[in-house]
């Protein structure tokens, strides 16, 4: 099934394209839900109940694991639903399943929006727009959000795309911190590399031993800032990069493996983010904006043809 035909079956996701590069963007979550370039599918969304694993979605005003759903404002303590009964969390923020407004959009661009604002979990109120646009580059996304309340907001956000892998697939990225979980997927302490500066992150992808549900900060930076994060296929000599700028100061990768998923490829995850899980309660990456205050986070998508 093409993105455009996809597209006409899912009244709530719109295809955008420019040459080469097509996508497909779901108005439930501003969700990332395909990618391609030319017959190379990158980011997928191509299996049962991939709505159930967050796929492509936007994450805020937290991202990951909230700890029993609650933290405390004020004296106040608030509450957001639990989602994730087996670990006892609120995952992924409150707007995956909204449905986003559509700002503008072009054949080749779309900048969707919503109001982030729950009496129980988070009563600020803040505006989030998220942009999508392709280029004879790749794809560019702007992640952006504006406190329209009257009281200083504590804000996080990300994105949960699934990037298909081959069966020789590696994944390599450079950083200095790993954090540890608990038995609960919470950050419990934070490691860090041996040499000072950066560690290059090697994970092949298709090997079960080394499975993958961890948040990494302390990322190198390159080019105007930019980390970034290489999906090598050898078999067909192509890279895929993921690149985030220092906004999105973290990046959180989970592999998914077996036959249930995208025809039994390994999916991986890569969610560039501006905070690890839990940071309403620990304030680790926690981004206050005041009234009228805007943040904004970039990340993006490209692909090139590497020697073997």
């Amino acid at each position: 099934m093409t993105v455009n035909q996809q597209a006409a079956s899912n009244r709530s996701a719109v295809a955008i394209a420019h040459g080469k590069w097509s996508a497909l963007i779901s108005l439930r979550g501003a969700a990332l839900l395909q990618l391609s370039a030319g017959n190379t599918k990158i980011v997928t969304n191509d299996w049962p109940n991939s709505d159930d694993w967050f796929a492509g979605s936007t994450l805020a005003p937290w991202v990951n694991r909230l700890d029993a759903g609650t933290w405390v404002h004020n004296g106040q303590t608030l509450h957001a639903p639990i989602n994730d009964a087996k670990n006892n969390c609120a995952n992924h923020g409150l707007v995956h399943d909204h449905i986003f407004e559509i700002v503008q959009k072009t054949e080749s661009s779309i900048e969707l929006s919503t109001l982030i604002h729950d009496s129980a979990a988070y009563p600020f109120e803040v505006k989030l727009n998220v942009y999508y646009e392709l280029t004879e580059y790749g794809m560019s996304s702007i992640i952006s959000a504006k406190n329209v309340g009257t009281q200083r907001a504590p804000f996080g956000a990300g994105v949960h795309p699934y990037f298909v892998s081959d069966p020789d697939s590696i994944l390599t990225f450079d950083a200095y911190e790993q954090f540890e979980v608990d038995e609960r997927m919470l950050p419990s302490t934070k490691t860090l590399a041996t040499n000072p500066g950066s560690e290059t992150r090697t994970i092949r992808l298709n090997n079960k031993d080394d499975f993958t549900d961890t948040c990494f900060g302390g990322l190198t930076r390159y080019a105007e800032g930019f980390a970034q994060a290489f999906i090598t296929r050898p078999s067909t000599s192509e890279r895929v990069t993921v690149f985030q700028n220092q906004e999105l100061g973290y990046l959180q990768v989970f592999t998914l493996m077996g036959n249930d998923f995208a025809g039994g490829n390994t999916l991986v995850a890569l969610e560039p983010q501006s905070s690890p899980a839990n940071a309403l309660n620990t304030g680790d990456g926690l981004v206050w904006l005041e009234p009228g205050q805007v943040w904004s986070g970039r990340w993006g998508v490209d692909i090139e043809e590497v020697s073997k």
